[in-house]
């Protein structure tokens, strides 16, 4: 009789579902600082995480993510506990994407991302005059 009534408890222990506490957000790969260049396309993955720091693939919801320059703010639609979001932006500069519970989850977002866009390359480089006259042949100096 012991026995069996251990092999119903345990069965009990495993029916129980974790319940969701906060969201968190990190590349592709899982890192929450990421250098990247200006212009390119970083995918950032937004998820929610149960009391026992696993993901929650029970959660439908949404959350606003913002990244200043490189998206938002903005609500996301999670479902299945994730979404997937495109960062991007042709300013040079390290960007900090947060979350914001807006849509009343009542989750922790403490979790932030830093991304570091790295300026590229020159591809054009255009000096105004101020001068109302330039003859042709004449020197022009600027200061840059």
């Amino acid at each position: 009789l012991a026995l069996g009534l251990f092999a119903i408890v345990v069965g009990l222990a495993h029916s129980v579902s974790a319940v969701p506490t906060s969201f968190t957000v990190a590349d592709l790969d899982g890192n929450t600082a990421v250098d990247t260049a200006a212009g390119s396309t970083l995918f950032v993955r937004v998820r929610v995480l149960d009391e026992n720091g696993l993901d929650d693939t029970s959660f439908s919801g949404g959350v606003t993510v913002d990244a200043g320059v490189a998206f938002g703010p903005q609500v996301v639609s999670l479902s299945d506990g994730s979404a997937f979001v495109s960062l991007q932006t042709n300013i040079a500069g390290v960007v900090t994407v947060t979350l914001i519970d807006t849509e009343g989850t009542g989750l922790a977002v403490t979790d932030t991302m830093t991304v570091n866009y790295a300026p590229g390359s020159t591809s054009k480089f255009d000096v105004a005059v101020s001068a109302t006259t330039v003859v042709a042949g004449q020197t022009v100096t600027t200061t840059a």
